[in-house]
């Protein structure tokens, strides 16, 4: 029999994580009565769905023209080509989370292949993920200030406060990092260790490019604005979904609990996909705000569903083109020794 040692702990952490926030999730919808949870989404229906997953179009939209603002150089149909890269990086995300970091990877790839020099592709995912949380700290902020206006005796809004300055620091320090160098420092720490190096050589262009993207202050700027516009527009989901639930939150009440919400996930990112997490979350943030329990549920459940809508697809659509690549390039090393051959022996085989 084996032994269960840390580094296998480490390994199956996110299935752990993932099972214990499925089983929260069940028991959550179960608790609060699998008839009623059932009744709230049968009155949002497929149209609900389908309503819901375009105006996460619109988000994912905005998210991608702030990614391909931080292009120095754009290639032919840049905005096509990011909006396609940001839709796969998320459903990677959404739904092979027990992975970390594969949306990234994968849309990164994604841009390489569409003309976008290795790292470049590298260094505008690292500075657009930064950008997106330096928005989401202002989202944050917004839907924190709605509900200490609302509930300022609510322990739940100071604590979260407090979370959100130390949240504050760290990505304050992540931006400076990066800025001085991050990726050179990661290159030359396996030397510094007396181990081998196999990347030497890789980080130099991701860190010249970072430091040339941080010089154009202005595109920086534009992509943290247009990542608060797509925070913003995420809000349309839950508005469209809970009115067509009959539920009668207002505007702000829906911005706060979507902010607070989003903020939740981030800070849980150990756990893929957030799965029990979001839907806690509803349950407790959308209490505070006169949400039952039901519908809270139900809401969670309607973007769950179309994470996978929109998640399988693109993940498909990567599959068959990866597959092509993949044969394409078979194709071309077998062209490529058949060229190398003389024409005597082209004749034998």
């Amino acid at each position: 029999m084996g032994v269960f040692r840390g580094n296998d702990f480490v390994k199956f952490a996110p299935l752990i994580a993932a099972g214990a926030g499925l089983a929260l999730g069940i028991y959550l919808v179960l608790s609060y009565g699998f008839d009623d949870v059932s009744d709230a989404l049968t009155a949002a229906g497929w149209w609900g769905l389908t309503a819901v997953s375009i105006a996460h179009l619109v988000a994912i939209g905005l998210c991608g023209l702030a990614w391909c603002m931080l292009l120095l150089q754009t290639p032919p149909h840049v905005f096509l080509v990011f909006f396609w890269a940001r839709i796969l990086r998320d459903g990677v995300n959404n739904l092979i989370g027990i992975v970390p970091c594969a949306g990234e990877i994968a849309g990164g790839r994604e841009l390489t292949w569409r003309g976008v020099p290795a790292g470049i592709a590298t260094a505008t995912t690292v500075i657009d993920v930064t950008t997106e949380l330096i928005s989401q700290l202002g989202f944050t902020f917004l839907g924190l200030a709605i509900l200490l206006a609302e509930h300022p005796a609510s322990e739940f809004a100071w604590w979260s406060a407090g979370a959100l300055a130390v949240a504050t620091a760290a990505i304050i320090g992540f931006v400076l990092a990066q800025k001085k160098g991050l990726f050179q420092f990661l290159e030359s720490l396996p030397g510094q260790l007396g181990l081998l190096q196999p990347w030497e050589g890789a980080a130099a262009p991701i860190n010249t490019a970072i430091q040339q993207i941080y010089l154009q202050r202005e595109r920086i700027a534009a992509a943290i604005a247009t990542h608060f516009f797509a925070w913003l527009a995420r809000c349309v989901e839950a508005v469209i979904a809970l009115s067509l639930m009959g539920s009668s939150l207002n505007l702000a009440e829906v911005v706060a609990l979507e902010a607070l919400i989003y903020a939740l996930r981030t800070v849980a990112f150990a756990v893929p996909s957030g799965i029990g997490v979001q839907e806690g979350g509803y349950v407790f943030i959308g209490g505070l705000f006169g949400l039952g329990p039901d519908t809270a549920l139900a809401l969670s459940l309607i973007k769950r569903a179309r994470e996978v809508a929109l998640g399988i697809p693109a993940l498909i659509a990567w599959q068959l083109l990866e597959t092509r690549r993949l044969w394409s390039g078979i194709g071309s090393c077998q062209c490529a020794d058949d060229n190398s051959k003389s024409p005597n022996e082209l004749n034998r085989g």
